[in-house]
């Protein structure tokens, strides 16, 4: 049926082509864990720490290129989980998390060429039970447990305090660019946050952006490809242990629903990535409870993506002066058509469409580029094509 809208448009920067799978790679060889700390070097993982029944302070490199692992120099500090972890240059640098006793604030760098630790200056924040942060550029960055963020400087070898958090301490951490972005926490037991923050180090300012739209869940796992972020639900109530996996988009302010992880579903694994490749390792599941899996997620693109799929919509004619057709491949029902400007501000959302096929009027718009995201019932990604007004 046709469905006259007020509208028009399509997408400049986003992803049809490509994989959007999981492969399982080689299995971590040593004891099953959870809670563990990663941070990546070049084309190497390096992973360790965490707890089986007890703290570990094991340190192993993961090589992409050959999918093998390799013992490496102990972490210096001691025995701990939910350390934070995070890359700077050709640095590596691990700290706070807890051990069976207390809270830690020590942080230590690690130099992969000479294989050896050295502590840095401690983190001067509120110590957190479950720490996220990472690096942009030159800086690393952690939250403390009162929502204080800190900025850490390895060229002067301090913390400086930043701006605090807005909302619930977030359980999940990545940069993108020059952006930082956290969120999801837990405020109590039965409470979930589903809010999401940008974070602009060079403002020092927060922006509030799209809520995440997927289960509740606490036990996440967090990862960025590119230009895009990626989190899984984890644990939600009633301990149910979900495969549901999002990917955030900046540019478009939005989230996407992606192939569910492949395996069963799981909590407190370590994310990372290295190029065009996400990784979660580890965690635990229901069935056997602490795991040493490491999966492998091919994204379906990242940065500036080709976006027209001409299998899946035609659009005609385009560019176009007052109104043009949409045509899709395959009817849909209860689609969600949801349309930005170019600098990625939401304009326009209309939900519970029928559609094969869309009229779209100009309207009041102006010449230019706009963006339209056609998604289904649940978000996952339909279609994308740009589209271009002239007089």
């Amino acid at each position: 049926m046709k469905n006259t809208l007020l509208f028009l448009i399509l997408c400049i920067a986003n992803v049809v082509t490509a994989q959007n799978t999981w492969t399982q790679k080689m299995d971590f060889p040593n004891d099953t864990r959870e809670l563990a700390s990663a941070f990546t070097i070049g084309t190497k993982a390096y992973f360790g720490l965490g707890y089986h029944n007890y703290g570990l302070k094991d340190l192993w490199e993961w090589n992409q290129a050959k999918d093998t692992w390799t013992l490496l120099a102990d972490f210096a500090g001691r025995k701990r989980g939910g350390a934070v972890g995070f890359s700077i240059g050709s640095k590596g640098y691990i700290g706070l998390g807890e051990d069976s006793l207390k809270l830690l604030r020590d942080f230590w760098e690690y130099d992969p060429i000479s294989a050896v630790w050295t502590r840095k200056a401690d983190f001067g924040g509120v110590l957190p039970g479950s720490t996220v942060g990472f690096s942009i550029g030159s800086k690393g960055y952690v939250l403390g447990d009162s929502n204080d963020l800190w900025e850490f400087d390895p060229a002067v070898n301090t913390w400086t305090r930043k701006a605090n958090y807005p909302t619930c301490h977030p359980q999940i951490a990545f940069s993108i660019g020059g952006k930082g972005y956290f969120g999801l926490g837990k405020k109590t037991s039965s409470i979930y946050c589903t809010d999401f923050w940008e974070y602009d180090p060079a403002t020092n300012t927060w922006v509030q952006k799209a809520d995440y739209p997927g289960g509740k869940g606490y036990g996440r796992y967090c990862f960025s490809i590119g230009n895009q972020g990626y989190v899984g639900e984890g644990q939600g109530p009633q301990n149910a242990f979900n495969t549901g996996f999002w990917q955030y988009d900046p540019l478009t302010n939005s989230w996407l629903k992606r192939a569910d992880f492949a395996s069963t579903g799981r909590s407190s694994s370590t994310g990372f990535s290295i190029g065009t490749k996400g990784y979660i390792v580890c965690g635990q599941d229901n069935i056997s409870f602490l795991l040493r899996e490491l999966w492998e997620y091919g994204a379906v693109g990242n940065g500036i993506h080709k976006i027209d799929n001409e299998n899946n919509i035609t659009v005609y004619p385009n560019p176009f002066s007052r109104e043009t057709t949409i045509k899709i491949s395959e009817p849909y029902i209860n689609a969600t058509l949801i349309i930005y400007n170019t600098v990625g501000q939401e304009v326009m959302k209309l939900n519970n469409l029928q559609i094969k096929e869309i009229t779209l009027s100009r309207e009041k718009l102006t010449n230019g580029i706009y963006i339209l995201r056609l998604v289904s019932q649940d978000y996952t990604f339909i279609t994308s094509k740009k589209i271009i007004i002239t007089d």
